[in-house]
């Protein structure tokens, strides 16, 4: 069986600069993963699509309210209240529920599952998987407001979480900043595709096109 990832966005009411983060990352998995043989492609795209599905549940929603339009704060704020009545409020194991739901692809899900963000970074960069990889380093390169350097994705990373309350100290930070660099570095040595060539404006086509993409469930 097949579901459209906007039907699955619809459903569970995706924030539009939310489900426009996974459909970047997912992007940029695409494109990396055609440099790749023995990678299935299918699989990785999947599981950006829907790496961040509970991540309202952390949203801070005064900040950078105007993604939040036309609907407004107060209505991203009751869609907020039912996830963490429903799932919790810890959104990675929420985005986890989803994805069983979903019924996704056993290794769908494992890709979902095996990347939940920075804390785990140093694990990922030393692991053999090669779809790991690329499902980290995709979403390293997408911002607020569109894919960028890596450089700028930690840069904006570490300004943007400076007051949170579970803010990295300045060594944490430095410690990421040198896996996240060490995994680009493993992610395109030996293949002809590079950093730069992944931008806003060269993948554009392709964000618009994941719109109708379709995922495999049981």
């Amino acid at each position: 069986m097949l579901l459209s990832i906007s039907d699955i966005y619809k459903k569970y009411t995706i924030p539009p600069d939310l489900q426009l983060h996974m459909l970047r990352t997912a992007a940029i998995a695409q494109t990396i993963s055609e440099s790749f043989s023995g990678v299935y492609a299918h699989h990785i795209v999947s599981a950006m699509l829907l790496h961040d599905m509970g991540n309202i549940i952390k949203f801070d929603l005064t900040k950078l309210p105007e993604l939040l339009e036309p609907e407004g704060v107060n209505y991203w704020r009751g869609v907020q209240e039912s996830f963490i009545d429903r799932y919790g409020t810890n959104e990675h194991r929420a985005t986890e529920a989803i994805a069983l739901e979903i019924g996704v692809q056993k290794e769908v899900y494992e890709l979902i599952e095996g990347w939940s963000g920075f804390p785990n970074l140093k694990e990922i960069t030393h692991s053999p998987h090669v779809a790991l990889w690329i499902c980290a380093y995709s979403d390293l390169r997408v911002a607020p407001y569109g894919i960028v350097s890596l450089e700028a994705r930690l840069a904006e990373g570490r300004a943007r979480y400076a007051t949170h309350p579970k803010a990295f100290s300045l060594e944490q930070w430095d410690f990421l900043a040198r896996e996240a660099y060490a995994l680009e570095e493993k992610l395109f040595k030996g293949i002809t595709l590079r950093p730069e060539d992944i931008s806003e404006e060269a993948l554009t086509e392709k964000i618009k096109a994941l719109f109708d993409f379709q995922i495999e469930v049981q």
